[in-house]
């Protein structure tokens, strides 16, 4: 059975290490296959190398191949668990579309690095700078703290190469409003008259945009901006910390003044998942307008996945919302060992930033350890 996915065709990323990714939710050990870099390799040579075709062709014969294994991974598993992967939803997106066509739908540009202003419980050091400190200062994490690539003459070359075939930019970081190194490539984009593909931003909402930057973005037809909010109130500022809700809120009306293309991204996981319905009457009542994504759901680490938890937690989730019922069920087993790894991993962070998870969650007081 094929296992065809647009996403090798469509839409490229780079990590913030550098390397060349065929998806933005590839596995980290993707580049083990390939050894690409933005740093040696331009976009389309890693478009066309024989990597990529060999992934593209594995997946349209159904072969499970280690390449596909590795960079599949998220998909398979969301697939197993009767979830609509992210290649079931690209797959409905792009069923019109000519594949022996050159036509990029975006790259994910990643090179800014990880400079980030929150420390968010489901994150990563490689995404964010704030969290691999304090993972630093634990002695969890021995690894940099700020990464980040310098970009080359091939990297921009490449970029521009690209550019004829690319309907938008999508710039990621750790947190890319806050990154010089952002404002570096975007100025860069309007003198290179990059400025009719759409430039889109995933940021957590903390800040605004600077006068400077909001006439840096004024040149590019188009901008589009995601914002990430994963709950409702103070729940949001405890699973994204420090991310106090109503600032990011604010900052949302501030967005609308430069651009009404905004959506809101919610992040699934065993620390929201009983708790979507408040988000979503909150945001549907202060921006109808704006479209709320909650289509991702936490697969690493994996003591957040939403179905690690007990199945008393996924009964009470599963009758008081609607919300729940479309991520849980108790067809797929629990997994204590992982919801315990959570809550150790909880009390310890407690401690560090002086929260308590109890607050927000009182269903998980009587597996206290």
């Amino acid at each position: 059975m094929s296992f065809f996915c647009p996403e090798p065709y469509k839409n490229l990323s780079a990590k913030t290490t550098g390397d060349w990714y065929p998806c933005c939710i590839s596995g980290e050990e993707s580049v083990h296959y390939h050894n690409m870099n933005i740093r040696e390799n331009k976009i389309l040579e890693f478009y066309h190398s024989d990597f990529m075709n060999k992934l593209r062709k594995d997946q349209l014969d159904g072969n499970m191949s280690e390449e596909v294994l590795t960079n599949c991974k998220k998909c398979i598993i969301d697939e197993r668990l009767g979830r609509r992967s992210r290649r079931l939803k690209m797959i409905d997106k792009y069923k019109n579309d000519n594949f022996d066509i050159l036509q990029l739908d975006s790259i994910k540009i990643k090179h800014i690095g990880n400079l980030c202003n929150a420390k968010c419980l489901t994150c990563a050091p490689s995404i964010s700078s704030y969290l691999a400190q304090e993972l630093y200062d634990t002695g969890e994490y021995t690894g940099p703290i700020v990464i980040f690539d310098d970009i080359t003459k091939t990297y921009l070359e490449g970029i521009k190469e690209a550019i004829p075939f690319l309907n938008s930019i999508r710039i990621v970081g750790g947190e890319p409003i806050i990154n010089p190194r952002t404002w570096e490539f975007v100025e860069w984009l309007v003198n290179n008259k990059a400025t009719d593909t759409q430039l889109i931003f995933t940021t957590n909402g903390k800040v605004k945009f600077k006068k400077e930057h909001i006439l840096l973005l004024k040149n590019f037809k188009e901008i589009k901006i995601a914002v990430s909010i994963d709950a409702y109130g103070k729940r949001n500022n405890y699973i994204r910390y420090p991310s106090p809700y109503e600032k990011v809120i604010k900052n949302i009306n501030s967005y609308l003044e430069l651009t009404k293309n905004i959506y809101i991204s919610t992040c699934i996981s065993a620390l929201n998942v009983g708790y979507l319905d408040e988000l979503e009457k909150d945001i549907s009542k202060k921006f109808p307008n704006i479209p709320w994504v909650n289509d991702n759901i936490v697969q690493f680490p994996e003591i957040f996945r939403p179905e690690i938890l007990p199945e008393e937690i996924k009964i009470s989730y599963l009758k008081s919302s609607k919300n729940a019922n479309k991520f849980l069920s108790l067809d797929i087993p629990s997994d204590n060992k992982k919801f315990y790894d959570m809550l150790r991993f909880l009390t310890k962070k407690d401690i560090i930033r002086n929260t308590n998870m109890y607050e927000f969650y009182p269903e998980f007081k009587k597996y206290e350890l």
